[in-house]
């Protein structure tokens, strides 16, 4: 059998990757498991010979492998995967962050079992987050929530590790955002929540120095606007709602909405 797993949101990659491991090892006492990275062209030599090679003391074997890209030729390599596409005595777990090329195109094909982890932003990204608080009986005040959303999407593994710290804190909820700023390193994207927060309220000049400052650390632009979309005062909605709906509909793209907004 083959599992290909594959996205750059290498936090839930590797959840599914540890599902599935402890799914077999419940299930085969005798499990024979390794790890194979075939970026090292050492690798597919030890990853063909523990594939062929048979034990009296177990009953299943499970692969973990990365790098199949960099395999160069890769016809043996190939040959060797489809050898176990419905071998029941054995699993091959396949992990990359890029889609397939056409070789390895028969991946995404039955019989593999094969699951894609893009990168989840907007309001993906806000359930994701949702999700992994209640996990940890966490709470969070609107502002604290839109901070570390606006901050780490859609790098979900330092969302993770970040509430994985704050829960260790032990702190009183719903959780504001003065503590959460006293818990954790956020001074840059601190900042970032701060000139996104000026774009929706004071001067013009204020909100068009806001602007330029974020566009110059190169913040990427739908990640201000959604995170504007939190922050921003009840006088903005409407606004921000219409501007959603054009950008969605191919009429303005990130940058010219928040100019829009601004000027």
């Amino acid at each position: 059998m083959i599992i290909f797993l594959y996205g750059p949101d290498a936090y839930r990659r590797r959840q599914k990757l540890n599902e599935i491991l402890k799914i077999h090892r419940q299930k085969h006492s005798n499990l024979n498991s390794e790890i194979f990275d075939l970026a090292d062209e050492n690798e597919f030599l030890n990853f063909k010979t523990f594939l062929n090679s048979q034990s009296l003391f177990e009953d299943f074997k499970l692969a973990v492998v990365s790098g199949l890209y960099e395999v160069r030729p890769r016809k043996d390599l190939i040959k060797l995967i489809k050898e176990f596409l419905e071998n029941k005595q054995a699993v091959i777990v396949i992990l990359e962050i890029e889609e397939p090329p056409k070789d390895f195109i028969f991946l995404t094909a039955k019989p593999v079992q094969f699951q894609e982890f893009r990168e989840l932003k907007g309001d993906y990204f806000k359930v994701f987050f949702k999700k992994e608080a209640a996990l940890r009986a966490l709470k969070f005040s609107a502002s604290a929530e839109a901070l570390l959303c606006g901050v780490y999407e859609p790098d979900s593994w330092g969302l993770v590790n970040d509430l994985d710290k704050i829960a260790l804190a032990d702190l009183s909820q719903p959780i504001e955002l003065p503590v959460l700023r006293q818990v954790c390193d956020l001074e840059t994207e601190d900042k970032v929540f701060d000139l996104t927060k000026a774009l929706g309220a004071g001067r013009l000049k204020e909100k068009i120095t806001s602007l330029e400052k974020l566009f110059l650390q190169k913040e990427a632009a739908p990640r201000v606007f959604n995170l504007l979309a939190v922050v921003a005062p009840a006088g903005l909605t409407t606004k921000l709602s219409d501007l959603d709906v054009s950008i969605k509909s191919g009429g303005l793209d990130y940058e010219e909405a928040l100019l829009d907004l601004v000027i």
